[in-house]
């Protein structure tokens, strides 16, 4: 409460029509870019540590990115709570050895690591990280700028389970012990998507929705 009897804006309060759109088109940008802007970081990496590697550099740079695009839009910074963190950890440590365990599963079966060998399983990890990077704006965005981070999280968690399914379809001719860790890492990116994407709803919908 100030002197003059009014009270201070929230750093949750309504931010406008505009700006959560705004916040999502340069975060996506970012994520997109960052793609592409940390490869150059591991490239110095063995093939099996790089594969790993990048996804935790990307991510790490997409949520910075994202966080930065809060301070532009919203003219504050987002509060971040340790959990938030823990929640996103999670993922791009999962979307690293998922994607470790694919290069290893293709070079071992195939002799070489090609999309065209291992289908849409290839972006899995991809959708990891986009649903831990978008999970974290959801947890962070102030009140009424939920739904586009929202938007993106629903969208990884349906591609992701896509992608699982299409995976679970090849479980009739059993999976062969080369395969336990990658079908585990696989299952696991799914449910996580599946996890933080409930968490996401519930926290959109207490922050959006007046509870009297």
């Amino acid at each position: 409460m100030r002197s003059d009897g009014m009270t201070d804006a929230s750093p949750r309060s309504s931010a406008g029509t505009l700006a959560p759109w705004l916040w999502a088109i340069g975060s996506l940008g970012w994520w997109l870019a960052s793609l592409y802007a940390t490869l150059p970081l591991v490239a110095a990496f063995p093939d099996a540590v790089r594969v790993g590697l990048q996804p935790l550099i990307w991510g790490a740079a997409a949520i910075g990115g994202t966080l930065a695009a809060g301070r532009l839009v919203f003219h504050r910074w987002l509060p971040v709570a340790w959990w938030h963190v823990a929640a996103a950890a999670c993922g791009l440590i999962l979307a690293g050895l998922e994607a470790a365990a694919l290069r290893d599963w293709s070079v071992a079966r195939f002799g070489v690591f090609d999309s065209d060998y291992v289908g849409p399983t290839a972006g899995l990890f991809a959708l990891t990280v986009a649903s831990s990077v978008a999970s974290l704006a959801v947890f962070v965005a102030p009140r009424r700028s939920s739904l586009p981070p929202l938007l993106a999280v629903v969208a990884a968690t349906l591609l992701s389970g896509v992608v699982v399914a299409t995976n679970a379809a090849g479980l009739g001719d059993g999976v062969g012990a080369g395969s336990v860790a990658l079908a585990l890492l696989v299952a696991a990116s799914g449910g996580y998507t599946l996890v933080v994407a409930f968490a996401a709803v519930v926290v959109a919908i207490r922050r959006e929705v007046p509870m009297d």
